[in-house]
């Protein structure tokens, strides 16, 4: 998400003359409460992979699934403010 709207920013800043900086975008408060059951769910599938109960497959994908859940999780927190209001035309 903050992938495409930094491109949107490269194509379309210098025709509006419009700029959006790091202090404009909000980090969602549960952030890391979040990542932290995320992060204990990966250490899990990652001593598994070292015991050998599990392929390294099998924990790239598990891993793969794990991490997608707060990636999307995170995205529909996330918030854009602007600290100067925006004006048209």
């Amino acid at each position: 998400m903050l992938d495409d709207l930094k491109q949107l920013g490269f194509t379309w800043a210098t025709r509006a003359g419009a700029t959006i900086g790091i202090v404009d975008v909000v980090t969602p408060a549960r952030k890391r409460e979040i990542l932290e059951g995320y992060e204990t769910k990966a250490d899990k599938v990652q001593s598994q992979y070292e015991k050998g109960l599990i392929t390294d497959d099998e924990r790239r994908q598990e891993l793969i699934e794990i991490w997608t859940k707060p990636q999307t999780k995170l995205q529909k927190r996330w918030k854009i403010t602007s600290h100067v209001p925006i004006q048209f035309g």
